[in-house]
């Protein structure tokens, strides 16, 4: 059966299944009653939470969520701080807290790789705030994983410091500083431009995954790739994916809205008065690519 619907299956799963829970339907009885403040019904008879879908407990409808934020194709081994946030701008139910964090908490992958957090000596040097995307960027080098087929042993993972925005791109250890030149070139700088600054300083997450792909993962990354730039960062109180692009990006768990804010767009439109006509233009025999970053929004 093929699902085409602009609702992700659990969204459809939830709405369909809620009379089947005792407790929702007195819910909505009190709803109905104007009993309770916080609920309510609307139009398409859905109960939901301040907006939320409130999840039934049936046919183990919020374990199967849950396993989908966590450990499906399109998550990432989340913490339960970051899976917390990602589950709550969409569904509700009572505990829903205390579940993710038992639910995270007996994942196998995740205990596994799971790192000891130390206090580290010395101190921090400030770090100053980014004013514009990709200008400042953090480089990580997760190594010691399963080679793959193509031999790849190691995860670069390069993120950008303002929007935490992330690329995961497979690596040898073997290889020369050349090697990842060309790859920062093809990776980076041909979607972003060059960096004012590069701090070298995630591993447990990528580990996890890794043990999920075993042989391949180098085959997922791309796809761990979106599905951490499209989750809850506590640092900047959202997704990066949302951060870059102005709005949350469709998944299996949620189903967001697709909706521009009409001030970022602007910002991408240039003054019209300024716009040169193309005719009488061309490119001659000395064109040559020179890369230019932008100093400001």
């Amino acid at each position: 059966m093929v699902h085409h619907s602009s609702e992700s299956f659990f969204v459809v799963d939830v709405k369909s299944k809620q009379h089947l829970d005792l407790i929702l339907m007195e819910l909505k009885e009190l709803v109905l009653n104007k009993s309770v403040e916080a609920f309510s019904q609307g139009e398409d008879g859905v109960l939901r939470y301040q907006g939320r879908l409130c999840v039934p407990n049936v046919d183990g409808l919020r374990e199967k969520i849950l396993e989908v934020a966590h450990g499906s194709r399109y998550s990432i081994h989340p913490g339960a701080t970051m899976m917390y946030r990602d589950l709550w701008e969409v569904y509700w139910w009572n505990c829903l807290k205390k579940d993710i964090v038992g639910f995270v908490a007996k994942c196998p992958n995740c205990q596994q790789v799971k790192a000891e957090h130390q206090k580290p000596g010395g101190l921090f040097q400030d770090i100053d705030i980014p004013t514009w995307k990709w200008e400042e960027v953090n480089m990580d080098f997760v190594v010691g994983l399963p080679r793959t087929r193509r031999q790849h042993d190691s995860i670069w993972v390069i993120i950008d410091r303002m929007t935490k925005s992330t690329h995961f791109i497979p690596v040898k250890v073997t290889f020369s500083a050349e090697d990842y030149a060309k790859l920062y070139i093809k990776g980076v700088v041909k979607l972003h431009g060059v960096p004012f600054s590069i701090i070298l300083y995630r591993e447990d997450m990528l580990r996890a995954c890794v043990i999920d792909f075993k042989g391949n993962w180098d085959d997922h990354l791309p796809l761990i790739e979106f599905a951490y730039n499209n989750s809850y960062h506590s640092s900047i109180a959202m997704a990066p994916f949302e951060a870059l692009y102005g709005r949350r990006c469709r998944s299996p768990v949620g189903w967001f809205e697709l909706v521009s804010h009409v001030s970022m767009l602007k910002k991408g439109i240039g003054d019209p008065v300024s716009i040169l006509p193309l005719e009488g233009l061309g490119v001659d025999e000395k064109f040559w690519l020179r890369f230019w970053t932008p100093k400001g929004p």
